[in-house]
Order: structure tokens, then C-alpha cells, then sequence
């Protein structure tokens, strides 16, 4: 199957929208029901509509089909940059299908969060800096990525928080230019003044509107951790590691630019780590932006392996395990 894969780019493709919709209907039969996460608080652009939108039976219909739309938009993004940027080294289709398996965990507990759609803006953002690295003078593009990441805040909050990480990347990436730097901030910063604007000029309330955010971030989420859930989640973890060591040692021998991927790939997952941990309101949607950086490490690995019996039975298990987790989760 791995090396069929490999040769077979259409067969491919058709196999990973395949899958998406068996793990998203597969969820929602197990389930019984579109699971959301309802907003508690008015947030910059959900007010109580949102939470009066899921009540509608349509809706919860199409829940499903906008999570299997959104997924596989993420992932074959995902190819993209990974085509374009040359961070694998074949035209290959495995990010689409790793972030498609690794966005599977959430489904079993939440079929849609707004964290999905600010994932879009997260691969937006981490194009333009990718770009990034084949310009020498003084670049915008960071500018666009800091607006970016804001527009992707305005759906869901705790991505604000990947803003070290984009200065961290103008570190790995490109020379210290301090008006880059100057630059991400005033891209952050733009989309809140201008909505805060309009906030002002229509007499609604800026400081209520902070004090929302503020407490949205601080409310503690409830994650349901049965034995399924950390079963499934532990041999990811597994397989990640394994790929993880053959990751370490392409990137003994690998190229200067192809280092300075990998190294950005994993302070990426680093962040999104850290604010799974420290931050209250951060769940299990975040998994949704995890997944990038996951895709991109367990990619470079099946893309590369060897098709030995090994491997092959890794794949196998990469495919089966967030089905079981959703059927018996």
C-alpha cells in the first residue's frame, strides 16, 4: 500500500477524501450528533448568533460536511507548501493524509470548533514565511503573516499566542532586520484596531469586548481522557517518535534550507505545545493546529522509508488507529 501510494498520485488523492469522510461520518454516527463548542462569551466577531445557529437542525447536518471540507482544504494546502517550498523531496501526498489521521483525534469529542477555520489562516501565514527564506532584501512578507495570524485570532483566540513563533522564524529564516520585526507587530495589530474602530464609531462597549477575550482565555476547557483516547493518542505518539529519530538524522546531512524547515516545523509544534499546557481555555481543538506541524514529520518519514513489512505496518496503524479511537472512544 505505502509504495503504491507513492507511484499512484490520483489514486492517492481519491483514498484521502475517502478516508476524510469515513473518520468525519464515522464520528458523527458513534457520536450520535454534531458535537460543537459553544462560545460563552461575546467574542470580536461571535456574538450570541453562533450559539443560535447550532440549535437548527440543518445545521447540525451540515456541521459534518463543513469538517470534511475544512480538513481536507488544511491538508491539501498543506501539499502545497510542501510542494512549492520543497520540504519533501517528492510531489508526494502524504501531508493531506497525516493531517486528515491527526485532526481525527478531536472528532470523537468536538465535530467542529473555530479553531479549524483559523488553521486555514495559521497555513496562510506559514506560507508567506516560508517564501520568505528566497528573498534577500527587507521583505513585507512577515507583515502578511502577522495580519494573518490576527484574522485567524478573530475566530480563535489562543492562536494568538504562535506570535513568538513568528518571531522566532524571522530568527531561523532570514537575517535580523528589526523593521521585519516592526512589521509582524504592526500586521498583528491591524485587524484589532480597525475592528475596536468600529466598535467605537457604533458606541459598543472596546472594554467589554476585551474583557471577554480575556476571560474566554482563562476559562479551563474539560477534555474527556478515557483509556481509548490516551491508548490511540500513545501510539501516535510512538510513531511520531520513530519518525522523529529518522528526522534527526536527515537533518545531520540535510541541506542548509532544508534545516532551516525542519528546525521551524518543530518550534511550531513546540508552541502549539506550550499553549496546550499553559493556557486554560486551550482543548482538544487544538489538535487542529498541531496537526501541521505533525503532518509535516510523519510526511518526510513515510515519503522516504523503506517499504519494508515494519513500515508498512506503522502506515497501516496510522490509518486505523483515530478510526478505533472514534469508534470506541
Amino acid at each position: 500500500m505505502l509504495e503504491y501510494f507513492r507511484k499512484n498520485q490520483q489514486v492517492f488523492i481519491t483514498f484521502i477524501i475517502f478516508y476524510c469522510l469515513l473518520s468525519v461520518y464515522t464520528a458523527k454516527y458513534f457520536q450520535g450528533k454534531s458535537i460543537f463548542t459553544p462560545i460563552p462569551f461575546h467574542l470580536p466577531l461571535f456574538g450570541g448568533w453562533y450559539n443560535k445557529l447550532v440549535e437548527f437542525e440543518v445545521t447540525r447536518w451540515l456541521i459534518p460536511l463543513l469538517t470534511t471540507v475544512l480538513i481536507l482544504v488544511l491538508g491539501f494546502l498543506l501539499v502545497r507548501i510542501s510542494i512549492s517550498y520543497l520540504i519533501l523531496p517528492q510531489r508526494a501526498q502524504f501531508p493531506a493524509l497525516f493531517y486528515v489521521t491527526t485532526a481525527s483525534f478531536v472528532l470523537h469529542q468536538q465535530m467542529f470548533s473555530l479553531a479549524l477555520p483559523a488553521s486555514v489562516f495559521l497555513l496562510l501565514a506559514l506560507a508567506r514565511i516560508v517564501g520568505s527564506i528566497e528573498i534577500n532584501r527587507l521583505s513585507v512578507r512577515f507583515l502578511d503573516a502577522g495580519l494573518l495570524l490576527a484574522l485567524g485570532g478573530l475566530l480563535y483566540v489562543n492562536i494568538l499566542f504562535l506570535i513568538p513563533f513568528l518571531w522566532l522564524a524571522q530568527i531561523i529564516l532570514r537575517q535580523m532586520k528589526r523593521r521585519e520585526i516592526f512589521f509582524t507587530t504592526i500586521g498583528v495589530l491591524l485587524p484589532f484596531v480597525y475592528l475596536f474602530s468600529i466598535y467605537f464609531l457604533f458606541g459598543k462597549s472596546v472594554k467589554l469586548s476585551l474583557d471577554n477575550i480575556i476571560e474566554w482565555i482563562r476559562l479551563r476547557k474539560v477534555i474527556d481522557y478515557n483509556w481509548v483516547f490516551l491508548s490511540g493518542l500513545g501510539g501516535y505518539v510512538l510513531i511520531m517518535l520513530i519518525a522523529n529519530f529518522f528526522v534527526l538524522r536527515k537533518f545531520i546531512s540535510a541541506k542548509i534550507i532544508s534545516r532551516k524547515l525542519l528546525q521551524l516545523f518543530f518550534y511550531l509544534f513546540l508552541n502549539i505545545l506550550l499553549i496546550f499546557l499553559l493556557i486554560p481555555s486551550a482543548g482538544i481543538e487544538i489538535i487542529f493546529l498541531g496537526a501541521v506541524p505533525v503532518s509535516i514529520l510523519l510526511s518526510i518519514y513515510f515519503s522516504e522509508c523503506r517499504n519494508n513489512w515494519f513500515n508498512r505496518i506503522l502506515f497501516i496503524l496510522t490509518l486505523l488507529i483515530p478510526l478505533l479511537v472514534q469508534i470506541f472512544g
